[in-house]
C-alpha cells in the first residue's frame, strides 16, 4: 500500500571518458517484473570523468514479499569495447497493518466489528478508515470520533484529525448494517439478512512519521449466514 522510493547515481569513477552510457532499472516483485526507467533508446552520449547521472524512481507496492531493485548500465569504452553491469538490492515488503472483522447478527440487522492492527516498528497515523458497503445495505457508523460521509452514503470517513497508531496498538470500529428494501422483481423468498454473499470492504489509508502516504483495502468481508 506505500510507494518505494530509490535515489540511483551512476558516477564515472575512472579517468577517461566513456560515451553512449544507457541506464534501465527494473524491480522484479513475486509476480511480475515492472520497468521503472529505460533510458536504451536515449543514452548518454559522453560521460567525463567525474560526472554523475542521477535519478529518482518510484514504485507502488501492491504485493508481499521479497522485491529485488535491478540497475543495469551499459557503456562504450575508449577502445570501442562495450561493457555493462548490473547491480541488484534486495529489500522485503510485508503488511504494515491487518484487518480483522467480526458480524454479530440480529433481527434486522447486523453489527461490524472491524479490528485495525499497527504490525511495524514504528508509528502510523491513521488518515482515514473507511467502510464501503454493497449497495443492499444501508450503513450506520456507530464508531466514536467518526463522521459520516454524505457524498459517499454507504461508506464511513474518519474525518479530517490524524489518528496515532503505534506499533502493536489496535484501534476498533463498528458500523450497523441494515438491509435495504429488495427490488419488487426479486423473489419474495430472499429478504432481509439473507440477500448477497459479501458485506462489502475496509479501505484503510495511513502516513508513516515522514509523511510518506499508505493505503490498504481489504479482500470483500464475507457474509455469514446467522446460527
Amino acid at each position: 500500500g506505500e510507494t518505494f522510493s530509490g535515489y540511483i547515481s551512476v558516477y564515472n569513477g575512472s579517468s577517461h571518458t566513456t560515451t553512449n552510457v544507457s541506464i534501465k532499472i527494473d524491480v522484479q516483485t513475486p509476480q511480475t517484473k515492472v520497468t521503472l526507467l529505460d533510458g536504451t533508446s536515449s543514452p548518454i552520449s559522453t560521460f567525463l570523468p567525474g560526472q554523475s547521472s542521477d535519478t529518482i524512481v518510484r514504485y507502488e507496492l501492491r504485493e508481499l514479499g521479497a522485491h529485488i531493485l535491478i540497475c543495469s548500465v551499459s557503456y562504450i569504452e575508449p577502445d570501442c569495447e562495450s561493457r555493462q553491469f548490473r547491480k541488484f538490492f534486495k529489500f522485503q515488503v510485508a503488511e504494515p497493518v491487518t484487518i480483522q472483522t467480526k458480524t454479530n447478527y440480529h433481527t434486522d440487522h447486523l453489527f461490524l466489528e472491524a479490528q485495525i492492527e499497527n504490525v511495524t516498528p514504528t508509528p502510523l497515523f491513521l488518515c482515514d478508515v473507511r467502510f464501503d458497503a454493497v449497495p443492499s445495505f444501508s450503513l450506520l457508523n456507530l464508531s466514536p470520533t467518526q463522521k459520516s460521509s454524505s457524498m459517499h452514503p454507504t461508506s464511513v470517513a474518519s474525518g479530517e484529525e490524524y489518528s496515532l497508531l503505534k506499533p502493536g496498538t489496535v484501534r476498533q470500529f463498528l458500523y450497523q448494517l441494515t438491509p435495504r428494501p429488495l427490488p419488487t422483481s426479486r423473489p419474495s423468498s430472499d429478504s432481509g439478512l439473507s440477500f448477497g454473499n459479501t458485506l462489502g470492504r475496509i479501505e484503510v489509508i495511513w502516513a508513516t512519521t515522514f509523511g510518506e502516504p499508505g493505503k490498504l483495502q481489504s479482500t470483500p468481508v464475507p457474509r455469514k449466514p446467522p446460527a
